[in-house]
């Protein structure tokens, strides 16, 4: 059992349980395929890029289905114009861009009490590690030409993305002048 939290809602707070079963989907390269006319198989055209991917949540609402599902499904019907970020305890480590693709049906248990639905995503294909938006205050030794005499002076704020782009690249700072000093 999971949980998700979509553009700051919690699912949690609706009483909405998910499952990962279906949170593995990978998009797909798209390609376009044309047959030729008196030509034996198709061709096929990479159109350089890649799909997005839908990604099923099977859910449920163990009590008080009814007053539970009505605030839920009236949420989810607020997020089908654009993209939001969708986050799952199944993937901690990253997360997507998505939007709710529209017409959830529910199947209500006995009495009302609980049921269950599937919710789909449509994502974009990328997926964003959390570790890129963390922000980092770093003060490093500069060269004696700029800091004067090796003292510490604050450098600025970066992301740890950043960071990591500024060390696996350090040969294009040494052409420009600037100077990497760990």
């Amino acid at each position: 059992m999971g949980n998700i939290i979509f553009d700051g809602y919690n699912f949690e707070d609706y009483g909405v349980v998910v499952s990962g079963s279906g949170t593995w989907n990978m998009p797909e390269r798209l390609t376009i395929k044309e047959n030729v006319y008196g030509r034996h198989g198709a061709l096929i055209t990479d159109a350089g890029m890649f799909d997005n991917v839908e990604i099923p949540y099977p859910a449920w609402i163990a009590r008080d289905f009814a007053e539970k599902y009505e605030a839920f499904s009236r949420m989810m019907a607020m997020h089908t114009d654009k993209y939001y970020r969708l986050e799952d305890t199944y993937h901690p480590d990253y997360y997507r861009m998505a939007r709710v693709v529209p017409g959830i049906t529910p199947e209500p248990g006995t009495l009302n009490r609980s049921g269950r639905f599937t919710v789909r995503f449509d994502c974009k294909p990328q997926k964003w590690l959390r570790s890129g938006e963390e922000v980092l205050e770093i003060s490093e030794r500069l060269d004696s030409e700029v800091a004067g005499m090796g003292e510490r002076m604050f450098v600025g704020t970066f992301h740890r993305f950043c960071l990591d782009l500024m060390r696996h690249h350090s040969g294009y700072f040494a052409e420009t002048g600037l100077k990497l000093i760990d």
